[in-house]
């Protein structure tokens, strides 16, 4: 009963950040984000087995690590530049390129682009599904493993395409760029995260070491 209704509340809490899709400004968009992330992740923790324990620490990990550096980021290049709508920034990325580089990888731990933790998190928690068996609330567990793919995909994805590809026939804005050091700083965690996303096994070793205290 307990699972079942960990199911709904993670699903119910997923499909409400799917709002997120049509919101025009930057922080609905962000909020919405990050109410689709706490849904994905309280859904991968769901069957309390050695996968879905693993599945649920990447997760927790990757996609948190993603947002902590994510949301601050596109909160200075927004405050600088006096942005507040979708539309504002059409063509930023192409001023501040290192910038831009930094959101691309922070977004593709949010999302869980495959090769990054967060998409080994969501096949280990696929995994952890299917491991003691397959019930209609499996199913249900599997597609929102799904949703939770693809309602951050449909959040990010239109904020780096306007970003990075302008509409035609608009009027070049001028740009604020970031202090050197912000972005010095971006890019460097965010290729320590791209290192991780690589070399996972230190991440895998802390996941069994969480295995092992919450299943004793």
């Amino acid at each position: 009963m307990i699972k079942q209704i960990l199911v709904i509340v993670s699903m119910e809490v997923m499909i409400v950040g799917a709002i997120g899709i049509k919101s025009r400004t930057i922080t609905s968009k962000l909020f919405f984000l990050c109410h689709t992330m706490l849904g994905v992740t309280l859904l991968s923790f769901v069957e309390w087995n050695e996968y879905a324990i693993i599945g649920g620490m990447f997760q927790l990990i990757f996609r948190g690590a993603g947002l902590l550096f994510l949301i601050p980021l596109l909160h200075m290049i927004c405050k600088k530049n006096e942005i507040h709508e979708i539309n504002d920034i059409d063509g930023i990325g192409r001023k501040m390129p290192y910038a831009y580089l930094a959101l691309v990888l922070f977004s593709a731990l949010v999302i869980g682009i495959p090769i990054t933790g967060t998409f080994t998190g969501l096949i280990y928690s696929g995994m952890g599904f299917v491991a003691d068996g397959m019930e209609k609330i499996e199913y249900v567990a599997l597609i929102g493993n799904l949703i939770g793919f693809i309602i951050p995909s449909a959040i990010v994805f239109p904020v780096l395409k306007k970003m990075y590809f302008p509409v035609k026939g608009t009027e070049e804005k001028q740009v604020v760029l970031l202090a050197d050091g912000v972005v010095a700083l971006s890019l460097m965690a965010a290729l320590i995260l791209a290192v991780f996303c690589v070399y996972q096994k230190p991440i895998l070793m802390i996941a069994k070491k969480a295995v092992e205290m919450m299943l004793d």
